[in-house]
């Protein structure tokens, strides 16, 4: 219940930061124009632009930072919780990452959800069948990427600190924003860095689209990254992970200290 309610009340003050210039003026927003401000439309390979980029990313960050502690807490001594089998292990992992995948999916609509209420209650938003095309895959692939990453906080929080785990999942991915300078499509060699880098994955506006409508909309810089190679790259990413952490938690004894205090 704490969770889901720091979810909300995350997700809606930052979504709405988010798109407040665009809620304040009186001209018409369409849900596209929405779902590409949410996924940092207007980003260019420019240090400056890149930089903005990284305070952008405060939703995905706080939704980490709520939902990174998942495992640790069946871990600990303080808990009666106890594990006598790895298949049963398994099958409490299994669950535990649907929860995390269903709660990624459902934050991720969510962060469109308070800017809607708002432009729908001016009579100020624009539909069309294109649109929930778009909003589909933005949904795909931010909630893929959230449970790559929260998944990663999970596991790595029953190795060392849960607050180190945090920071290490976080300062990778403001790494990976500023790496995005050195993969400029015009830097020849370089530029094949652009594809493996997950953040490019996150801008839509660097992708292209073999339907045609959805590529009018999104095809703002060339970079030869799909809508389809994204959720394809995501979707392995996620098979990697899920695999680390089957392999950690059905390994992983019971922690006899705490590791955040480091009081036995």
């Amino acid at each position: 219940m704490k969770r889901r309610n720091g979810l909300i009340a995350a997700g809606t003050v930052l979504s709405l930061v988010a798109t407040l210039d665009m809620l304040l003026s009186p001209e018409s927003v369409s849900l596209i124009d929405l779902v590409l401000r949410m996924s940092y439309v207007g980003t260019s390979f420019e240090f400056p632009s890149l930089f903005n980029m990284t305070f952008r990313l405060f939703p995905l960050f706080a939704f980490q930072a709520i939902m990174g502690n998942s495992y640790y807490d069946y871990f600990c001594t303080g808990s009666v919780y106890y594990f006598s089998r790895c298949q049963l292990r398994k099958k409490w992992l299994a669950k535990k990452q649907f929860e995390l995948l269903l709660a990624s999916i459902l934050y991720s609509a969510f962060l469109l959800v308070p800017s809607l209420l708002i432009l729908i209650m001016q009579q100020r938003l624009m539909l069309s069948r294109i649109a929930w095309t778009i909003t589909g895959y933005y949904v795909a692939i931010f909630s893929l990427w959230l449970f790559i990453t929260t998944t990663t906080i999970n596991f790595l929080s029953l190795k060392i600190k849960e607050v180190a785990s945090y920071a290490f999942a976080t300062g990778s991915q403001l790494l990976l924003v500023m790496a995005l300078k050195f993969c400029e499509p015009e830097n020849g060699a370089a530029a094949r860095l652009l594809s493996i880098n997950p953040i490019a994955h996150l801008i839509l506006s660097w992708h292209n689209s073999p339907i045609n409508e959805v590529d009018f909309y999104i095809h703002q810089i060339e970079t030869g990254i799909s809508l389809n190679d994204s959720v394809a790259f995501f979707l392995g990413l996620s098979s990697v992970v899920v695999l680390v952490s089957i392999f950690i938690v059905c390994r992983q004894e019971i922690i006899s200290s705490n590791i955040e205090t480091e009081v036995a």
